[in-house]
Parts: C-alpha cells; sequence; structure tokens
C-alpha cells in the first residue's frame, strides 16, 4: 500500500511542475495543486488497470 507522504509528494512534486509551466505566476496554487493532484491520481489508476491486465489475461479461459 502506498503510503501518504509519498502520494503528497508526488502531488507536491507535480504541482511545481504545472508552476513553472505556466510562468511561475502567483495566484494558482490551489489550481496547480487541485491539477497536480488530479494527475497523479489518474497516473496511479492507470497503473494499477495495467497491473491487473497484466495478472488476469483475457485469454485464459474463465475456471470451473
Amino acid at each position: 500500500m502506498e503510503h501518504a507522504d509519498s502520494l503528497i509528494s508526488r502531488i507536491h512534486r507535480r504541482a511545481f511542475e504545472i508552476y513553472v509551466q505556466r510562468g511561475k505566476g502567483p495566484g494558482q496554487a490551489l489550481n496547480d495543486w487541485l491539477q497536480a493532484e488530479q494527475d497523479v491520481l489518474r497516473k496511479r489508476e492507470a497503473a494499477i488497470d495495467a497491473a491487473f491486465e497484466d495478472s488476469f489475461p483475457a485469454r485464459d479461459p474463465p475456471a470451473h
């Protein structure tokens, strides 16, 4: 299970990347954070989905 500190750290890094990409203008910290949170969580969900698909390939017949 992922530690909350690790998740928060990744969101923080992504929010900083967004801040830099938009020219370091003030007043958008909350929007940067929310976008970063969405990006990080979407990426995490995609990784979980990929791991699940690798674990249970569709070509395997169902168990009886």
